[in-house]
């Protein structure tokens, strides 16, 4: 996720298509986007225009912010846009997110990756790391299962890197998957990946404390040093405290952002063929 205007592009292509609607970019106009939205699902307070039966026509809308920049007529969805943040919402809203159906384009894949060889399940999730200060990372994590339930990274991997163009929305036989064991065999993969990365970001973080917390201590010897050559003693012993409880204060700042917490959320799953 993390800022990825391809993500924000393809999150919104795959709900629209859930929903029966495309994203559809203009014919002369590369880069500049149209849609219709379902009612329920619209913010109250961003502009509507062309509102038909049960849903609404969103119009020049770019994912780019320099092409929004040089034209203010546009409309810029990023990550923190109210129709985003609503969309994002919508499948997460639950922790049940609805199944789609899609149909991977073949040329799609790159090479070494074969095509699909019937059916799978495809279930996309965010990890959020955070310790409610300083950090709050998102990451996507992508499983494929097979009807069988093999699972499959690499092209897990890929879907996730795929634009809206290389699938579309088909009707897909779920016959004899047995998508419910499927679910709870992709959320237990979900969950590994996630204990992986977030402990590779416990890590990282606990050596940015460290360093920061060595920089700190350095700051007070040297800040204990100067105020210990003041020569009058009121004075000198006034300062000591002042330093003393500043230098709890920052160590007491610094342990409260060692505690990261993650988050894994659904956000979509599809049948893939």
């Amino acid at each position: 996720m993390e800022g990825s205007q391809d993500l924000v592009r393809s999150m919104l292509a795959g709900y629209l298509a859930a929903h029966g609607e495309s994203l559809r970019e203009y014919a002369r106009r590369p880069g500049v986007y149209y849609f219709d939205l379902p009612e329920d699902s619209l913010p109250q307070d961003w502009g509507r225009a062309g509102e038909g039966a049960g849903k609404s026509r969103y119009s020049d809308v770019v994912f780019d912010r320099e092409q929004a920049v040089a034209d203010d007529g546009l409309a810029y969805l990023h990550l923190n846009h109210p129709v985003v943040q609503q969309v994002m919402g919508k499948l997460t809203g639950d922790g049940t997110p609805a199944t789609a159906q899609l149909r991977l384009r073949p040329a799609a894949l790159p090479p070494g990756v074969s095509p699909l060889n019937g059916p799978g399940l495809w279930a996309v999730y965010r990890l959020r790391t955070t310790n409610y200060d300083d950090v709050d990372r998102h990451e996507l994590l992508s499983v494929f299962l097979d009807g069988n339930g093999l699972s499959y990274p690499r092209l897990a991997r890929v879907l996730l890197d795929l634009a809206p163009d290389d699938v579309e929305p088909a009707l897909v036989p779920a016959n004899g998957l047995g998508l419910p064991a499927l679910q709870v065999q992709a959320r237990q993969l979900a969950e590994t990946q996630a204990a992986d990365c977030f402990s590779e970001a416990q890590l990282a973080h606990a050596e940015r404390l460290a360093v920061e917390q060595e920089k700190l201590e350095r700051y007070y010897r040297q800040q204990e040093r100067a105020v210990a050559q003041i020569a009058i003693e009121n004075i000198r012993q006034a300062k000591q405290r002042e330093l003393l409880e500043c230098r709890r204060d920052d160590l007491t700042a610094l342990s409260h952002r060692r505690t990261l917490v993650p988050e894994l959320v659904p956000l979509g799953l599809a049948i893939m063929a």
